[in-house]
């Protein structure tokens, strides 16, 4: 059993970016084929990133640390922010929901609010990687790239593949959120060095 001094110097911020990045992988095989506009995106994203900010709460908790409520709430409203994407006032930001991914880019957000929190050099660096990866798949249209990389490798268009175009924006910042979870340092002193 671990004392509470242990407890204390071991990063509780861990778990969130476990959490998180196996719902945007499991959510990612969703995206295979470019399926129209379906609700469901937007409903699993909401409850993925509450059922989330929940969980954050209590291993916070559980782990003897109280727990920042903003990165908390902010993944709770941001959840929203795609269902309330057809009011006016939201109408100039479709370039973040029209591919059905702005959960990502609430992760995102969340994540940042928790390294300020954590004042933690790793997370700061993770987040800001994540961030990035997963700004570029919500507002960038991934298929220039597949283009210009495949091109370059002498595949034509006819054979590159137009049904994964649309799973890597999502799978790619999970699986960074879960490269980074499992490569946590075990103390918070190994973290700052």
């Amino acid at each position: 059993m671990l004392s509470d001094a242990e407890r204390a110097l071991r990063p509780a911020w861990r778990f969130p970016l476990l959490f998180f990045g196996a719902v945007a992988v499991a959510i990612a095989p969703l995206y295979y084929g470019h399926p129209a506009d379906l609700p469901p995106f937007n409903f699993l994203w909401l409850m993925g990133l509450t059922v989330g900010a929940v969980l954050t709460q209590w291993w916070y908790t559980r782990r003897g640390r109280p727990a920042k409520l903003l990165p908390i709430v902010l993944w709770v409203i941001l959840g929203f922010a795609p269902m309330l994407q057809r009011l006016d006032w939201l109408f100039y930001l479709w370039p973040f929901f029209v591919r059905n991914d702005f959960g990502l880019l609430a992760i995102g957000i969340g994540l940042i609010a928790l390294a300020v929190h954590e004042r933690s050099r790793f997370l700061w660096m993770l987040t800001l990687a994540y961030t990035t990866l997963a700004t570029l798949g919500v507002v960038y249209d991934i298929e220039n790239v597949y283009y210009d990389v495949l091109g370059l490798l002498g595949v034509r268009n006819q054979d590159i593949p137009y049904d994964l175009m649309h799973v890597t924006p999502v799978l790619l910042p999970g699986l960074l959120l879960l490269a980074g979870g499992l490569l946590t340092p075990r103390t918070a002193s190994r973290m700052e060095r």
